[in-house]
């Protein structure tokens, strides 16, 4: 699951990236048609750099195999573009270093959430943070817990089976259901409190407890379903 934080040891992995290297990498790549970032250490930088890393690595290898200079132009096209996304995603999650590092000093958000054992219609989600007003300050505590109730609607878009399904089967697929609408729910508290603590909001205001909003429509989650501050 998706944390609101990038780990310290990406943090410090990408603070040590020299932005200047990693275009000089990409432009040797691009001459040698084929990575070698073990001076850098991206596969360190967290799951987004490493995914632009990947991309950059397969049209390389795309590069490497073309037969006719045709073939070559096109993917030394797509191969250039997917340099370029792994240029960008250095940027920004350098940028989002600086962003996260300035704003833990005032405040931080739990985002170790247990997975449980096994859910129920009756969803909750428990946010832990602490902050203070400077950095001189003691840091103060607390938590909010989300409560979902979820109901499961039966999706005529997908034909229904020949035979009925087995009520270990039935068991599994609410599960596999339920598990999606908590992880969805996490996302949603946790950005939600980082969400009001970012728009200055004041933490002695924020409830111990909030039932989120179900979107009018569909009776499901939306992206303003955790939020507990008025509009």
């Amino acid at each position: 699951m998706e944390r609101i934080y990038l780990s310290r040891e990406e943090r410090e992995a990408l603070k040590e990236i020299d932005r200047a290297a990693v275009d000089e990498l990409v432009e040797q790549a691009l001459r040698d048609r084929c990575v070698s970032s073990k001076g850098l250490r991206l596969d360190r930088c967290g799951v987004y750099v490493g995914a632009k890393l990947r991309a950059f690595e397969r049209t390389l290898r795309d590069l490497a195999s073309a037969k006719s200079a045709k073939k070559y132009s096109e993917i030394e096209y797509w191969a250039r573009r997917a340099g370029s996304d792994l240029q960008f995603s250095i940027d920004r999650m350098k940028e989002r270093v600086e962003v996260e590092e300035k704003e833990m000093q005032l405040f931080q958000i739990d985002d170790h959430v247990l997975t449980p054992v096994r859910l129920s219609e009756n969803l909750s989600v428990y946010v832990s943070y602490r902050w203070r007003s400077t950095i001189n300050d003691e840091w103060k505590f607390g938590s909010i817990t989300f409560a979902h109730d979820v109901e499961i609607r039966i999706d005529y878009t997908i034909p229904a089976p020949k035979r009925k399904p087995s009520t270990r089967k039935q068991q599994e697929d609410r599960q596999e259901i339920l598990y999606r609408e908590w992880e969805h729910l996490v996302q949603l508290s946790l950005h939600a409190v980082r969400d009001f603590f970012r728009q200055g909001g004041d933490a002695e205001t924020i409830p111990k407890t909030f039932r989120v909003r179900v979107d009018s429509y569909g009776g499901g989650l939306n992206n303003f379903s955790a939020q507990f501050w008025p509009p």
